[in-house]
């Protein structure tokens, strides 16, 4: 006989775990637990004595109930959501660091120089020519300068 068929088997792992990997409902039936232990405890404080059968069939029944476990589905989703925004908050200057040091190591890339490099090169060539012009027409003869330094 299958724990399943056994009738005293408690099927609540199957009404919250979908899949080996449906993480929600391991996080679910986690919770399920949690509640139960809790509510042991608490029923051994107030009575003095552990809970019978027939109690913790009552308990069961109020605990498997379609929206009892949807809650527990909801909470489990609700913890992950926030694991999950406090782990992007955690990450998010390393990635910010990442995508600005790849912007920066783009925008260094060699072939992305040459344009600035040539319009550099053209207007300090431009700003050279203004200057001999300038002095030139001011009546200074650079070249007869230049020689005679030598």
């Amino acid at each position: 006989m299958t724990a399943a068929a056994d009738p005293s088997y408690n099927t609540v792992y199957e009404k919250l775990v979908l899949r080996e990997d449906d993480l929600v409902g391991l996080i679910s039936y986690a919770l399920y637990k949690q509640r139960k232990r809790s509510w042991i405890v608490d029923f051994k404080a107030q009575k003095g004595r552990a809970p019978n059968k027939d109690e913790e069939n009552s308990y069961l029944i109020g605990e498997t109930t379609s929206s009892r476990l949807n809650d527990y589905r909801q909470q489990a989703e609700a913890i992950l959501g926030a694991y999950a925004d406090e782990v992007v908050k955690s990450a998010a200057p390393e990635i910010q660091k990442a995508a600005i040091a790849g912007r920066i190591e783009q925008a260094l890339a060699w072939y992305q120089q040459i344009p600035g490099g040539f319009v550099a090169a053209l207007s300090y060539t431009i700003f050279l020519i203004c200057i001999v012009l300038v002095l030139k027409y001011a009546g200074i003869d650079l070249l007869s300068i230049l020689q005679s330094a030598r």
